[in-house]
């Protein structure tokens, strides 16, 4: 490994002079007629790539050993990626050595792979950040290393240079590669003496990171509960570092501790998180504790990790059990948990079946403006099953931006108000027609190839309420007419509505 600690070599170099070519003496075959030499300024075809082959590998089976390796030599010599070819040929096909002790074939491979990895590193350091390619390359390099370790016969000595060099090399793990420098790591390590070396390097870097890994191998590799204990309640930060301690515990039958550290975990504001209340949801429930049940999600809406996956759990738990009082509680709570996975039309829809007529009725004004606030497209499908279709056509004129509008520099998008617009045709034609007509209006003034798209969407639609809803196909006539008239200069425009 360049520049680092490196192991002993198993191949010493050639004393020979690089620049000198090893020459492969050939004998003319008998019978060969001198009509086959090429004359100077003639040509001949070039043989089929299949015979290429063949030639050269009845000269390779016809080379005497010590020529072969002449051969080889040069091959070697000729540029380092021949060198790592021949390395990773040698690690397959090649017999390994019967102890581990000595430097091998496998160690000089693992350096080469290194050096490569430090030239990945140093590139990605001066490339784009925004590029990948670099990022990619470490990627695989630190893929072949851990095929390496496990398939080869990298040596203790070799493992322990790679630990000292991967621990050493911080762009690894500041590049955003943990997990897998963290995978070679681990693969290192074939033996409790291994594992050892490596706790003792990374509890020298007095790092929060290192001591959870420390944690980690000797819980799940040198099952040692004492010391896996010290390290992890060194390090007790995150939601993870509760919920691992929690979950040790649990394992163990010593459900007591187990709640009193993911309690602990929700408390903090650095690791209150979903998993640790999920841990206290379930052994609440299982108890059917119900005041410490309610208390968690307090605790986890105040902390702003409950949503409504929470709060539908504790509305089930109370339904389940005929508290109605607390499951309606939960399943109102619910709304101010409703985020952009949620359909909050179904949130209406679970409230409107599950509370009883008196409670439905006083509650349902609050419950329609909660959900307004949370999804327009919502709230209109509430308008339309209750037939409120005179508001729904309110909000969809409202959403009509004006054309004088400064700050309109491209085509709005009305998708949720389009869709109520065609469903009210029938019932609101004219108002239908003009809301169509101004939002082409609104596009056609954004001047762009986009928003004349639009454009022609709208006047389609228009044109389509005119003629057939209204019977207005003279006003539709005139009113096109005039539009293409006031911007006879757009040519983009005029073609792209030239169909219509």
């Amino acid at each position: 490994m360049a520049g680092r600690n490196t192991p002993e070599k198993v191949f010493e170099e050639d004393d020979e002079d690089e620049g000198e070519e090893d020459e492969l003496d050939y004998e003319e075959e008998e019978g060969e007629d001198d009509d086959d030499q090429i004359p100077r300024g003639t040509s001949k075809a070039i043989p089929a790539a299949g015979t290429v082959t063949s030639t050269i590998d009845e000269i390779l089976r016809g080379l005497e050993k010590e020529k072969l390796v002449d051969l080889i030599h040069s091959l070697v010599r000729s540029g380092p990626k021949n060198h790592k070819i021949m390395l990773e040929w040698m690690s397959k096909n090649v017999a390994k050595p019967a102890t581990n002790e000595i430097a091998n074939v496998d160690d000089r491979l693992l350096e080469e792979y290194w050096d490569e990895l430090e030239e990945s590193i140093v590139a990605l350091q001066e490339s784009d950040p925004h590029g990948d390619d670099e990022g990619f390359e470490v990627v695989d390099i630190l893929e072949k290393i851990e095929a390496l370790l496990i398939n080869g016969n990298v040596s203790r000595g070799g493992r322990r240079i790679l630990l000292e060099n991967l621990l050493e090399t911080d762009d690894l793990f500041d590049y955003g590669f943990n997990t897998e420098a963290t995978s070679v790591l681990f693969k290192a390590c074939k033996d409790r003496e291994d594992w050892q070396f490596l706790v003792n390097m990374l509890r020298e870097s007095g790092d929060v990171d290192n001591s959870r890994l420390v944690a980690r191998i000797y819980k799940e590799h040198l099952h040692d509960d004492g010391e896996y204990l010290k390290a992890r309640e060194a390090a007790l930060a995150t939601e993870a570092d509760y919920l691992d301690l929690a979950e040790y515990h649990a394992e163990r039958g010593d459900i007591i501790h187990a709640i009193e550290v993911a309690e602990k975990g929700l408390l903090s504001t650095r690791s209150g998180g979903p998993k640790l209340v999920d841990f206290l949801f379930d052994h609440y429930a299982k108890e059917e504790r119900s005041e410490d049940l309610s208390r968690i999600v307090d605790v986890a809406t105040r902390q702003r990790v409950a949503d409504t996956k929470l709060l539908d759990h504790l509305f089930l738990y109370f339904k389940d059990r005929g508290d109605y009082d607390r499951a309606k509680d939960a399943l109102l709570r619910s709304i101010d948990l409703l985020g952009y996975k949620d359909d909050p039309y179904d949130r209406y829809q679970m409230l409107r079946n599950y509370l009883s007529t008196e409670d439905w009725t006083a509650m349902e004004p609050a419950i329609v403006a909660a959900i307004k606030k949370k999804s327009a497209r919502a709230y209109l499908r509430i308008c339309m099953d209750n037939g409120l279709t005179r508001e729904i056509l309110a909000t969809i004129i409202k959403a009509i931006p004006k054309v004088t509008d400064k700050k309109v520099h491209r085509a709005p998008s009305n998708p949720v108000e389009d869709e109520f617009a065609a469903k009210l045709v029938q019932e609101f034609p004219e108002k239908i027609a003009e809301y169509y007509w101004k939002m082409a209006l609104v596009a056609v003034a954004c001047g762009n190839a986009g928003a004349y798209r639009d454009a022609r969407r709208y006047l389609v639609l228009a044109k389509d309420v005119f003629t057939n809803a209204l019977k207005k196909q003279k006003e539709w006539e005139t009113r096109f007419s005039a539009l293409k008239d006031a911007n006879r200069r757009r040519r983009s425009f005029l073609k792209e509505v030239e169909q219509i």
